[in-house]
């Protein structure tokens, strides 16, 4: 596969097809690091740690006064709430 370089504003790019984003996971704006060794350029990915959130570990952070929404007992379950 082939790809060219692009004028981007004042800059210069390299279009990515969504094959690629595809097979490697990617999404726009994600971040590269850029290696060059023997005369290429490889990229590595930089992908966020995923952060993962307890609605426990969540509230206990929380200064006593939790927010209150009236009529929140009768609301129905709408996602994963009962689980």
């Amino acid at each position: 596969m082939q790809l060219q370089i692009r004028k981007w504003g004042n800059s210069a790019a390299v279009r990515l097809p969504q094959a690629i984003l595809a097979q490697f996971h990617l999404n726009e704006n994600d971040c590269f690091d850029v290696e060059m060794q023997n005369n290429r350029l490889i990229l590595h990915p930089i992908k966020p740690q995923k952060i993962c959130y307890d609605i426990r570990t969540l509230m206990a952070e929380m200064n006593g006064n939790l927010p209150m929404v009236e009529g929140w007992e009768e609301m129905p379950a709408v996602g994963k709430e009962l689980e």
